[in-house]
Parts: structure tokens; C-alpha cells; sequence
């Protein structure tokens, strides 16, 4: 049991530190992602904004040395206030960008179409990797999807409204892309290694964390067969004392109580001398190849007489020769608890059915399962995912049936170590009881 814990918790807390590392995987690339989008967005904006053009030279006519004596001063005047205008809107774009040469590194394509998305113009001019029927091409399929952003591959697409009509930007993000993927890698191999690392620190400081618990359970244990193995001379002291008193005064209502109470007594102790047994691993199996149908035909057959008294009717629907390969006497046992568990708990004049099949199942492996359930008028009271702990009764109305709550309990071991699936449910106003071997 200890070495469970130990390996749950060791789950466990690879869950948690999994779980956070898959928070700062999906939060940095995320963000990451976020802002790579986002600043190619801006950079296609930008784009429109300018006319297509980045990277378009100021108009060098401000500079001319020798200007045409003839000109018209008002022509003049526009054209340098248009100069103007167009130098302020490269100025503008270029503050926008990180520094003045990304304008130049920016590699891009546009289209020009009229009001009914019909391509005009095609631009190819600011990038030398696309030619310009394949431009074209990329550009009318940008166009048929209907969105006015998104990706085309390794491309960064956007279609704005313009004057008389609109403009396809196309911005190669190849190198943004490769390094998101780059970045995406690093942090998935960086997080592989983190984990790679917490494991081997967790496996070793879990013993350390689990010993306190280990060594508070390894003395209960040792407690309650020390305490059982203590209490068991008395009760027999006890015992061969009440068969002298019976032999010298008779048989009285007070001897077949005190005999009651001790027989309940030593069973009770032999029960939880079985349990601790089965939780240090000390019991040995003996395995051998048995016939299970057999093996739990024999047992409903001896609790027959238990059914008569109650007036309840056994079913049963038994597969013949069921071979299996498993310890006989944990499994006899185990069928035992379980059909003397339906009996105490099955209804006045109710029905206890026994179902054993064995069916194929994957790869050529058969499961053989054994089913038992009972009438019990209380089942929306049972509770299946309690009914195996120790000392649990579902139904407290039975007191004084002699039940300890402990029968389940070494049920569940015995399955336990004989590798052994046992499960409780409820249907209607039974309680089902199955095991799959």
C-alpha cells in the first residue's frame, strides 16, 4: 500500500508540474504568437497607408540647383507642398517601423482592384521570390476566401478599402514564421528537460515525503496482529471455559450468548488479522489451474441452507468448465464474501442471482466475470464507491446480523492481489456485484 502512495504521489505531482509547464508553454507562444500577428497587421496598414510603397524616395526636385527661370512660382509652390506631403507620409511610416532599414527589409506584393474586387494592377516590385502571374494567381485566391486578414501559407495577407476600389497586401513572413517555430521548439525542449529533471528529483525526495505515513501505517499494522494475536488467548480461555460450565451446569440462554459473542469475537479478530496479512503482502498464493465454475457452483451450494431459512431464491446461470489459472482458495474465498454478502443484505422472500460467463475479448484474451446481485428495497441508499471500506455497513437497519463491515473489505484485497477487477453498483432495487478475471 505504501508503494501505491508513493507512486500516486509521484503521479500526482507530475501531473501539477506538467500541467504548469503546459500553462507557460501555451501562455509564451501564445503571446508570442499574438504579437508576431499583430505587428505584421500593422506592417500591412502601413502599406495601404502609403500607397503600396515603403520604401519610395523623397522627390529630389527640392534640391534642384538650376530651376527653370520660366516656371510658374504657383506650380511650383504646389508641387513642393505635394513634395512636402509625400515626404512628411514616408517620415510617418518610417517612425512606425523599429528602425529606418526595416522599410527596406520589408519583403511584399500588392494588387490594386476596382469596386467589384477585379484585379487592376499587380505589383511585384518590393519582393524578387514571387513572379508576377503567381502573384496574381495567390492574390484572386485571397480574394475568393472572402477575408479581409489572415495567412496564405507563410504569407500575411490584407485587403483594405481604398479610393475607387481596394488594395491586396500580400508580406512574406517566412523568416516570423520560422522563428515562432523556433521559438515553439525551444520552449517544448526546454519544458521536456525541465520535466525530464523534476521526475528524477521527485522519485527521490517521494519516499522521504510518504516515510511519516509508512511508518504511522507499518505500526497499525503491527498493532492489530500483535493486539489479535493478544486477544485470541482469552477468548479461548473464555471458550474452553463456557464448554466446562455447559458440561457441569447445562446449556442456558446465557451460555449460547456468552458462545455467540465470542465465536463473533474471534471472527472478528481472525478478520483483521487477514487484512493485515493481505496489506503487508505476506499471504503466499499457491497458483494453479481450476475449474471456476466448479469452484463457485460449490460455494452456493453450501450457502443453500442460509437461503432456505430467509426464504430466498438463489439463480443461477453458470457457464460449465471455466478454466482459469489463479490461486482456488483466495477465489473461493473471495465468491464466499461476496454471495454471503448478498444473502445478509438481500431482502425478506427477495431473489440472489449468480451469472458466470466467460466471453472473448481483445487480442484472443477471454475475461471470465462473475456477477451476483440481490433484491435490496434500499438501493438508493447503497453507496458503491464506500461499500469496500472497512467497517462500512449500507444498511444500518442490519446491526445485529453480526457483520463487522469487514467481509468487502477483504474482498477487495483478495481481488487485489489476485489481479482480480471488483466493482459494486446499483440498478433499480438491486445491488451488483462484479469481478472480472
Amino acid at each position: 500500500m505504501i508503494e501505491k502512495l508513493r507512486k500516486k504521489f509521484i503521479i500526482f505531482t507530475m501531473i501539477a508540474v506538467m500541467s504548469v509547464f503546459a500553462v507557460i508553454i501555451l501562455g509564451v507562444n501564445g503571446l508570442f504568437f499574438y504579437r508576431t500577428v499583430n505587428e505584421l497587421d500593422s506592417t500591412t496598414q502601413m502599406i495601404v497607408n502609403s500607397d503600396g510603397h515603403l520604401r519610395k524616395a523623397k522627390n529630389e526636385n527640392n534640391n534642384n540647383p538650376n530651376p527653370d527661370p520660366n516656371a510658374n512660382p504657383k506650380a511650383d509652390d504646389t508641387e513642393m507642398r505635394n513634395e512636402e506631403d509625400a515626404s512628411h507620409q514616408n517620415n510617418q511610416n518610417n517612425r512606425e517601423f523599429k528602425n529606418k532599414e526595416m522599410p527596406y527589409a520589408t519583403r511584399y506584393f500588392f494588387a490594386r482592384t476596382d469596386e467589384e474586387l477585379n484585379i487592376i494592377e499587380v505589383n511585384t516590385e518590393y519582393i524578387a521570390s514571387v513572379e508576377q502571374d503567381e502573384a496574381e494567381d495567390i492574390i484572386s485566391g485571397i480574394i475568393k476566401s472572402g477575408d479581409e486578414t489572415g495567412w496564405n501559407g507563410t504569407r500575411r495577407y490584407r485587403i483594405s478599402k481604398i479610393k475607387n476600389g481596394y488594395m491586396a497586401v500580400v508580406l512574406d513572413a517566412e523568416n516570423q514564421v520560422k522563428y515562432m517555430i523556433s521559438i515553439l521548439g525551444i520552449t517544448f525542449l526546454v519544458s521536456a528537460v525541465s520535466i525530464a529533471v523534476l521526475y528524477i528529483i521527485i522519485r527521490l525526495i517521494a519516499r522521504k515525503a510518504v516515510r511519516p505515513i509508512a511508518e504511522s501505517y507499518d505500526k497499525q499494522k503491527q498493532f492489530i496482529t500483535d493486539a489479535g494475536h493478544e486477544l485470541k488467548t482469552p477468548l479461548t480461555a473464555i471458550s474452553a471455559n463456557m464448554e466446562i460450565v455447559k458440561m457441569t451446569a447445562g446449556e442456558s440462554k446465557w451460555t449460547d450468548a456468552v458462545d455467540r459473542q465470542t465465536d463473533k469475537m474471534i471472527n472478528l479478530i481472525n478478520n483483521l488479522i487477514s487484512l493485515s496479512k493481505m496489506d503487508e503482502g505476506k499471504i503466499e498464493q499457491e497458483i494453479t489451474e481450476f475449474s471456476f465454475s466448479e469452484a463457485v457452483l460449490d460455494t452456493v451450494e453450501s450457502l443453500g441452507s442460509i437461503a432456505v431459512k430467509k426464504e430466498i431464491v438463489i439463480e443461477t446461470d453458470i457457464q460449465p468448465d471455466i478454466l482459469i489459472v489463479n490461486d482456488e482458495s483466495m477465489l473461493r474465498q473471495l465468491v464466499s464474501i461476496l454471495m454471503d454478502n448478498a444473502l445478509k443484505y438481500c431482502d425478506e422472500h427477495g431473489k440472489v442471482s449468480v451469472i458466470l460467463h466467460s466471453h472473448n475479448h481483445s487480442f484472443g484474451k477471454n475475461k471470465t466475470i462473475l456477477m451476483i446481485q440481490n433484491d435490496f428495497a434500499d438501493a438508493e441508499k447503497f453507496e458503491p464507491d464506500k461499500v469496500f471500506d472497512r467497517f462500512y455497513r449500507g444498511n444500518k437497519a442490519h446491526t445485529s446480523n453480526g457483520s463487522f463491515g469487514l467481509g468487502l473489505s477483504i474482498a477487495r484485497n483478495i481481488a487485489e492481489s489476485c489481479g482480480i477487477k471488483l466493482s459494486a453498483d446499483k440498478s433499480d432495487s438491486k445491488v451488483i456485484f462484479t469481478a472480472v478475471v
